[in-house]
């Protein structure tokens, strides 16, 4: 009686495990299913090797100069830092040699 019972027990346990393996399985064809009618939706227009070119070529100028003026102005950027640095220098340097000339004990 006991080795019927385990065999049943293990039948139901398998018919569970299949029957749950389907329910997935026609979850996942589902999903799939919609997926697919999303995509069929989108429109898909075909281009010749000529615009596909033409469109990289456009893309690649646009980057081109994009990158340009994004380096010009860290240039400049650069060069104002310099100019103030040498600017501040200059004014540091220039005040230590007023404060030299001027003697205190002239007051």
């Amino acid at each position: 009686m006991t080795k019927i019972n385990d065999f049943d027990l293990c039948k139901r346990y398998v018919m569970n495990y299949i029957e749950n393996n389907k329910k997935q399985l026609n979850h996942c064809q589902f999903e799939l299913t919609k997926q697919e009618q999303q995509f069929q939706t989108c429109t898909m227009i075909e281009l010749s090797f000529e615009q596909m070119e033409q469109r990289l070529q456009e893309l690649v100028d646009r980057e081109r100069k994009y990158l340009s003026k994004r380096n010009s102005d860290k240039l400049i950027k650069f060069k104002d830092d310099i100019s103030e640095k040498q600017l501040l220098t200059m004014i540091s340097a220039s005040s230590i040699m007023n404060n030299q000339q001027v003697n205190p004990f002239d007051f």
